[in-house]
């Protein structure tokens, strides 16, 4: 691992760099590796994404622990559009066909 990208929440990248700088300089110098804080908007505290690149910037690894509560929710309210899409578009194909026949009156034989 040469390149660390931790994707935190800003309150935490702002004690880090505040509290913590001396630390990571400390690592940065004894081993061969960027440490690289990066704030994110919509994680929380006890969330966070690290991703691990080699020298040539590949990712090797990811290491996250964030909810996936809002993404999944994104992808439903996606689907529902889905499939409101498919059913209109299903509604239109059958208004263009002529309705079938489900039964007819017989009229009585008169005597």
């Amino acid at each position: 691992v040469k390149i660390i990208k931790a994707f935190i929440p800003e309150k935490v990248k702002f004690f880090i760099e505040n509290i913590l700088i001396e630390e990571l300089n400390y690592f940065q110098k004894k081993y061969p590796i960027k440490i690289e804080l990066i704030s994110n908007e919509r994680l929380i505290i006890p969330e966070y994404k690290i991703e691990l690149f080699n020298k040539s910037k590949k990712i090797i690894n990811i290491i996250k622990n964030v909810s996936e509560v809002l993404e999944t929710k994104k992808i439903q309210i996606k689907e529902k559009k889905d499939l409101k899409k498919l059913k209109k578009d299903t509604k239109k194909s059958k208004k263009n066909t002529k309705p079938r026949t489900l039964w007819v009156r017989r009229k009585k034989k008169s005597n």
